[in-house]
């Protein structure tokens, strides 16, 4: 009796977003290792959701995480406007935008996202959204993906902390690549100096000093 091997080639995924917290959380999980260090974040198992430190450090928020395409990334509910419209975002700790598919992109780009169960938020069914005339974005990462549009500002709720006139990029033209990704859009909690807002670059919600907690 005779056996053969046969050799198989590993494709990386091309749209992986490398989030060092989300992995370093992910292996103390996996292994059972109790962290010796306190963070601003961690991953509860038994609730099966990222937790974030309070400005104060007193107690714990917390926001569901949906695994997408087996751990290629992680998304998160947050609220945009009043009354609120929850969407689904890529949390990316590489970046600094939060951008979000909005109702300025092309009827076919809406269509095609909403197929495939993408929400897409609308500024006109916001009473909080102030559009930012003059201001524009426009972002690569990576994997050559691309997304750009105008600014606007609207309240941001994330689990229980809520960021009033909070800087929301809305897209007008994205590449076809976050057709197949299953978020309406990325929430950077990087340094501000790499926003690409122009003319000025805008503060994250992880920068911003205009959080508060819901009671």
């Amino acid at each position: 009796m005779t056996s053969s091997m046969t050799r198989i080639a590993v494709q990386p995924n091309k749209k992986y977003v490398a989030n060092g917290l989300k992995s370093y959380a992910y292996a103390l999980n996996k292994y059972k290792v109790q962290a010796t260090q306190s963070s601003k974040y961690s991953w509860d198992k038994a609730q099966s959701k990222l937790m974030t430190l309070a400005d104060d450090g007193s107690s714990q928020g917390t926001v569901t995480a949906n695994d997408i395409q087996n751990d290629a990334f992680y998304t998160c509910p947050v609220q945009i406007g009043t009354p609120a419209q929850t969407l689904n975002l890529n949390f990316d700790s590489g970046s600094s935008d939060l951008w979000v598919w909005s109702t300025k992109l092309s009827r076919a780009e809406q269509n095609a996202g909403t197929e495939t169960g993408i929400a897409i938020f609308d500024p006109n069914e916001s009473t909080t959204f102030k559009n930012a005339q003059g201001d524009s974005w426009k972002i690569t990462y990576g994997d050559g993906s691309s997304a750009s549009g105008s600014v606007g500002t609207d309240t941001v709720k994330i689990g229980d902390i809520s960021i009033e006139n909070q800087a929301v990029e809305l897209a007008t033209q994205i590449s076809s690549n976050f057709q197949d990704e299953q978020s309406s859009g990325l929430l950077g909690l990087a340094f501000g100096t790499i926003n690409t807002v122009k003319p000025t670059p805008v503060k994250t919600p992880g920068k911003s000093q205009q959080c508060t907690r819901r009671q």
